[in-house]
């Protein structure tokens, strides 16, 4: 999960280092504010796709950045989503400010 300038980003991924490197790239190329807020793991990628759809149905999308145009909400709603995912991951392998880049 990131903040990408004044909203959320989130996305789903079974290779997490390659999909951030993709998404530097991308906020570089656009000059996008970033910073790296949560990583989460999930024992079943069913979990993951559940909790997505949940968020993507009850948040309305606001980014216009490649790889975040469907998966992005407004930075009002960060702590919902955070309880909402917290609720159902299985271990949270990255806090905010941990990721040095």
């Amino acid at each position: 999960m990131y903040r990408i300038n004044d909203y959320v980003g989130y996305g789903i991924t079974n290779a997490h280092d390659y999909r951030f490197n993709q998404h530097k790239r991308e906020f570089v190329r656009r000059k996008a504010d970033y910073e790296v807020l949560e990583l989460f793991e999930f024992a079943l990628g069913s979990g993951a796709t559940d909790i997505e759809r949940i968020i993507k149905r009850k948040f309305k999308p606001v980014s216009d950045i490649v790889g975040f145009v469907t998966e992005s909400a407004s930075m009002q709603h960060l702590d919902e989503i955070l309880s909402m995912v917290n609720s159902v991951a299985d271990k949270r392998l990255i806090n905010k400010g941990e990721v040095n880049e």
